[in-house]
């Protein structure tokens, strides 16, 4: 584990592909796995003790074999709901013959979604509560088209408890006002978020 250790601060990520000769994956070893079964320095040993101890100790005792893995054609909505289902982070990526060729961490699907729904992108965001109807959609679309609003993103999103969902549309303007009270005419409630 010393040499995973290496690698890991070396090239400043906390996780890695354990792979066979062939490339094959067979598991998966983590910082927080390392750290597991590293002796602290409260622990009643001498630095030396400790280093030979952590010098025994191979990956393969430690890397977690039950690895869910993706394929590079797996869509990244699969993979955060994956994620979510089993409650992990860390995704090796195989091809067909089941060798690694990349991996995914939630940091990467935290990138890729805040890309998506255009997070920290100039412009405005209206929150659009649904009321007790519900959001028609084409009615806000046409507000939308009338006004030739440049649509950079639109995406529902269901508050905890709640049975119809709210809306939330990315704007490439500063100013949304004549947007909002039309829309705020067909009886719905709009929040107006900075980016």
């Amino acid at each position: 584990i010393l040499e995973a250790q290496r690698i890991m601060k070396e090239k400043r990520i906390r996780r890695l592909p354990v792979v066979d000769v062939e490339g094959h994956l067979v598991g998966l070893v983590t910082q927080d796995k390392l750290r597991e079964v590293t002796p602290t320095p409260m622990t009643p040993m001498s630095v030396w003790d400790i280093q030979y101890q952590i010098a025994q100790i191979l990956v393969k005792n430690v890397m977690v074999t039950d690895v869910l893995t993706v394929t590079p054609d797996t869509t990244v909505e699969e993979t955060c709901v994956l994620g979510q289902m089993h409650n992990i982070g860390t995704f090796p990526v195989i091809d067909e013959s089941n060798k690694v060729v990349g991996i995914v961490t939630t940091t990467d699907l935290y990138r890729i979604t805040t890309h998506i729904l255009g997070f920290g992108q100039p412009g405005v965001r209206l929150y659009i509560q649904a009321g007790d109807r519900g959001i028609v959609q084409h009615e806000v679309f046409d507000i939308l088209s009338k006004h030739k609003a440049q649509v950079l993103s639109i995406f529902p999103v269901k508050p905890v408890g709640a049975e119809k969902k709210n809306f939330v549309i990315h704007l490439d303007s500063e100013d949304a006002k004549p947007i909002v009270d039309d829309i705020e005419k067909l009886g719905f409630t709009v929040e107006v978020r900075g980016h």
